[in-house]
């Protein structure tokens, strides 16, 4: 029942090679650093999702009902646990606790999220879930809490409706995410990010914008209206992207008449050679370093942004300026309009780049009739105020006859999995290249998702020794955790992965058990 350190010496007297062996007891030592380790106080920073939006109708007796369960599931909560908590505002507590119940909580998977959703989602018309940030890193108690707010803050741009959990430097770990929130961004805040990228552009040197590698109309538009305020700013900016790429080809040729656009676009190498000290580097629709059109100029940049509505990667990088991440938001564009809006009301674009930005919101949003919001068609309408001509817009999107052959093969490859759709392209990819079979994919996965009874759809294809799959869900089924879990990621209702050098038929096995796992979890989260 004791412990011990032990060190080991050699050494030679006379003619004899001689062992000291020591052993230091250090059972005590042990049990008070064991003692010190539970004992620690573990800071969280829960916020009660969508309440603004509750409140905003108006409707007191489904606010009180609802706020009034929220509160007193979270107080018994933590006197479960010892713990202390404190409301901090109408939709903010703050609760400390031992660090001795974690293992408990991570166990449990912090199963208060999605109880305190199941209480009360019958009372309200929206949902009101809780997203929390939990650290337990950090040598001082002022060091955990503003860990928990940023950890708060990376559940928030992954969704929210989840736990974010910090337990160390190696990074987070989160819980939940089974529940869609609503809409969170106000005009204020975008009204304040609109700002703070002004100041940052105006100091800087020069702008180098770039979007995602294989880039679509939203990647392309967002940095279009990125590079209009450059230019309004005085500053000289360039856009880093693939200038062959025949995804946005339409939108490079539509917007190269403009003044300035002489020698706006470059390559990655040609960029490198732009990148000074002062150089301000803004990336649009990616926030993963691995998707990044320039990794290599992201990485040695002094002066970073971000701005992006996809969920917050874990690569996502940390040594920003500003991070604009903004899950709520139906595409970059929506994003980028928005903060246009904001500083220029009328005219804040020229009608050509109006066209591709609307393009994007289009694309992203699939014609208007997915993940919208009020915002969305706010954007829209500040684009058409600014030029934007819906049927120059969709006639980017027209596509060649193989390729509407091969969507239709993918479609007809159509199975029942549970309660999904899964299609497979299983033969090689077109001769020119695997790019259009990635769009194929996205836009078959679209398609299929308007059938019946269908909660979510997943298509396989392979082009030039990647496998891709592309995830849609009408928002029963949350398909990024499925896709984080073989290695991809994404939104709620839209994600996506690829396998490098891997068979159909293998990523497909994969997909399959991806989808078992998670609907196996959903069933013993509602058992318990």
């Amino acid at each position: 029942g004791q412990s011990y350190e032990i060190s080991h010496n050699e050494f030679h007297y006379g003619n004899e090679k001689l062992h000291l062996l020591m052993l230091n007891n250090v059972t005590r030592v042990k049990f008070w650093r064991s003692q010190y380790e539970s004992n620690k106080i573990c800071v969280a920073v829960i916020l009660v999702d969508n309440l603004a939006e509750l409140t905003a109708q108006n409707i007191k007796g489904e606010y009180r009902n609802a706020t009034t369960i929220i509160d007193t599931m979270l107080k018994e909560w933590a006197e479960s646990l010892g713990a202390i908590i404190n409301e901090i505002s109408s939709n903010r507590y703050i609760m400390l606790f031992k660090q001795e119940h974690v293992e408990e909580l991570i166990s449990s998977g912090f199963r208060i999220v999605d109880e305190i959703e199941k209480a009360q989602k019958e009372l309200v018309q929206i949902p009101l879930t809780i997203s929390m940030g939990v650290s337990s890193f950090g040598d001082t108690l002022e060091e955990r809490g503003k860990e928990a707010e940023i950890a708060l803050d990376n559940a928030l741009q992954r969704g929210g409706a989840q736990v974010a959990f910090r337990r160390d430097r190696e990074g987070y770990s989160f819980f939940g995410g089974r529940t869609k929130t609503s809409q969170k961004r106000t005009s204020v805040r975008s009204r304040i990010e609109a700002s703070k990228l002004i100041k940052l552009i105006e100091e800087a040197e020069n702008v180098i914008v770039m979007g995602h590698t294989r880039p679509d109309y939203d990647s392309i538009g967002s940095c279009l209206g990125v590079a209009r305020l450059a230019i309004r700013c005085g500053v000289p900016v360039n856009i880093v992207t693939d200038v062959n790429s025949a995804a946005i080809k339409n939108a490079i040729d539509h917007v190269s008449p403009l003044q300035g656009y002489e020698a706006m676009f470059a390559d990655e190498v040609t960029a490198l050679d732009l990148l000074r000290s002062d150089t301000l580097v803004i990336v649009c629709d990616a926030n993963n370093r691995r998707l990044f059109a320039a990794p290599d100029i992201a990485r040695l940049a002094h002066k970073l942004v971000i701005i992006d509505h996809h969920i917050k990667a874990e690569d996502s990088p940390e040594n920003t300026l500003l991070s604009y991440i903004e899950p709520s938001a139906s595409s970059a564009c929506e994003l980028i309009s928005d903060m246009l809006e904001q500083l220029y009301p009328s005219g804040g674009v020229l009608s050509a780049e109006a066209d591709v930005m609307y393009a994007g919101i289009l694309v992203d949003t699939k014609q208007l009739s997915r993940s919208t919001s009020p915002r969305t068609f706010s954007a829209a309408m500040y684009l058409q105020s600014c030029g934007a001509n819906s049927e120059v817009a969709s006639s980017f999107f027209k596509d060649d006859f193989e390729s509407i052959k091969r969507e239709a093969k993918l479609e007809a490859s159509a199975v029942t999995y549970r309660d999904t759709v899964i299609a497979c392209l299983k033969e090689e990819p077109r001769a020119k290249g695997g790019e259009d079979d990635r769009v194929i994919a996205a836009k078959a996965a679209d398609k299929l998702l308007n059938a019946n009874n269908v909660s979510a759809v997943f298509t396989i294809v392979s082009a030039n020794g990647t496998v891709y799959v592309s995830a849609r869900s009408t928002g029963a089924i949350n398909v990024q955790l499925i896709m984080e879990s073989i290695g991809g990621g994404g939104h709620f209702g839209a994600a996506g992965a690829q396998f490098r050098n891997e068979d159909v038929l293998a990523v497909l096995e994969k997909l399959k058990a991806a989808i078992d796992n998670y609907l196996e979890s959903i069933k013993t989260n509602v058992k318990s």
